[in-house]
């Protein structure tokens, strides 16, 4: 388990790019797969870069903004384009298809 401190202080390393990849990606991912804890993630690189001696808060806060705006595009997007076909089921038709009240 000594894993794991060394992974998570090199991904909370806020002169890595790998920093500034996690705050435009986990928002983006947040959007189509709400388990995704990209608000813990934020904070997180946010309390990294308030201890730092050169702090890019502006950046990440930035980055963080612009995942989640291409992830809800992107979820809207996929819902105008596969929306129709998933939200009419093939079973059930409206009552006035039948051609006449239902009781």
């Amino acid at each position: 388990m000594s894993w794991v401190p060394v992974f998570s202080f090199s991904l909370l390393d806020v002169s890595s790019p790998s920093s500034y990849l996690i705050a435009l990606l986990l928002p983006a991912l947040d959007a189509f797969l709400p388990i995704v804890p990209s608000e813990t993630a934020i904070v997180a690189l946010g309390v990294a870069t308030a201890g730092s001696s050169d702090p890019m808060i502006a950046v990440l806060v930035g980055l963080a903004a612009c995942g989640a705006f291409i992830g809800d595009n992107v979820n809207y997007l996929l819902g105008r384009r596969f929306g129709p076909a998933v939200h009419v089921p093939r079973v059930w038709r409206p009552a006035a298809s039948l051609g006449g009240a239902v009781a």
